[in-house]
């Protein structure tokens, strides 16, 4: 999320082959300043009512601003934005928010002698794609939920056995504890609001197990957090699965919480068009944005701790990474980054991501390599407003690599990680 025009010419990279006239570049579009923040939507709980409070009366004395009346005004009925989708191997269905995805297993892979599992989600199945290591951020409002089908016998549990057999039988063997089981009734069938502890993880799970059959029971869990399980839009599909095949599915009628951040819902107007949140700029930071930054040696000595540190979500999310950003490959081809995808390339290729430290850093041209002779700025575009260069070693997988690191100035006067040029031996030195 960076706060410039994402409108910038690029100049044809192609085959980076370093040479005398040479030059890898982005250029960026005139920044654009922040505005005020706006905050982003998330999933919130329905207030429940308490039984053990009253709406006060107003006293004879009190004069009322209200006009007396019988009629109280109806809720706005948002079930239309809710659709249904059945199970395809036992049949029964259950309602989800129109603008979720339900990934069934493929056609003849639902498995009804061990037993199945799928999820739905809220967010398209490219998403996560955005982030390093396809981990979404916990604040951006991701949720999915598990659907797991189970055969009772593939536990060497009878047909007709209990839902608080299976549990006891699934959590005997010293991995788990039960905390609690609390029957329930969904949509008229048994069930059962379990709550296990996972030693191994020293982690609590929780999860809602209904009786489809005297066979098939059906676990349904939240993720990320089992916290969702209260949630509006998740008891709203829990309470719509129905397994009698004539009855009507029951639709919520409360409009769907928010899609995540950067995402449209096109089937709910009010979430038709993508709100992308603005943030407030910190002190350390300029208006060009969180990649702006108003020290050059902050900016340098951040960037080459997080390196060291092979902290790559906090280069990513601590925006020491500039978007667009330049990874060049000496004497191979350069190609334009986002953030995230710079992230990615550090932790799978560039280093080590398990193993910090190891790595040097230095601005003394001395101990620069030849690079056959081309000043390291003449690899760069010309029209970029280069202010450091940083020679680092112990890069690479195996730690033999390494990297010269290019920092400019911007049109706020700030300071921003441009781009890298990687080698996977020392360059020519």
């Amino acid at each position: 999320m960076h706060m410039k025009n994402p409108l910038f010419l690029l100049i044809p990279l192609f085959a980076l082959l370093i040479s005398a006239c040479g030059t890898i570049a982005v250029q960026v579009a005139t920044p654009t300043p922040v505005g005020a923040a706006v905050e982003s939507p998330t999933l919130t709980e329905e207030p429940q009512p308490n039984p053990s409070t009253s709406t006060p009366t107003p006293a004879p004395d009190s004069p009322s601003t209200l006009t007396p009346t019988d009629e109280s005004t109806p809720e706005a009925d948002s079930s239309a934005y809710w659709i249904v989708q059945q199970d395809p191997g036992l049949g029964f269905r259950f309602a989800v928010p129109c603008f979720w995805r339900v990934d069934f297993p493929a056609e003849g892979a639902y498995d009804l002698e061990g037993g199945t599992l799928y999820h739905a989600f809220n967010y398209p199945q490219e998403y996560p794609l955005s982030f390093p290591r396809s981990q979404i951020p916990a604040e951006n409002g991701a949720v999915s939920v598990t659907f797991d089908v189970i055969n009772i016998g593939s536990y060497d549990l009878p047909a007709g056995s209990s839902l608080r057999e299976f549990v006891t039988a699934e959590n005997s063997g010293g991995y788990s504890e039960i905390l609690e089981l609390l029957d329930e009734t969904i949509n008229g069938q048994p069930a059962i609001a379990a709550t296990i502890y996972y030693p191994d993880s020293d982690s609590t799970g929780r999860y809602y197990l209904i009786k489809l059959n005297d066979q098939y029971f059906l676990r349904f869990s939240a993720n990320p957090s089992p916290k969702l399980l209260n949630t509006a839009d998740i008891e709203g599909i829990l309470n719509s699965i129905t397994v009698d095949p004539n009855a009507a599915v029951s639709l919520p009628t409360h409009t769907p919480s928010p899609p995540p951040v950067g995402l449209p819902a096109p089937c709910i107007p009010e979430y038709a068009e993508v709100v992308i949140p603005s943030l407030e700029i910190p002190a350390d930071n300029t208006v060009c944005g969180l990649d702006s930054y108003k020290s050059l040696e902050f900016l340098t000595q951040a960037v080459q701790q997080g390196l060291q540190d092979r902290n790559t979500g906090g280069l990513r999310w601590d925006y020491r990474i500039h978007d667009p950003f330049l990874i060049g490959y000496w004497q191979s081809e350069g190609a334009v980054r986002t953030p995230d995808e710079v992230a990615t390339e550090l932790a799978n290729s560039l280093y080590d991501a398990s193993q910090p430290g190891g790595m040097t850093f230095t601005t003394e041209r001395q101990a620069f390599p030849p690079l056959q002779g081309i000043p390291p700025e003449n690899i760069i575009d010309p029209a970029v407003n280069l202010v450091q260069v940083v020679y680092s070693e112990g890069w690479g997988l195996d730690g033999q690599g390494a990297a010269i690191l290019y920092f400019a100035q911007d049109e706020c006067n700030g300071y921003y990680w441009y781009g890298l040029l990687f080698s996977p031996t020392h360059f020519d030195k």
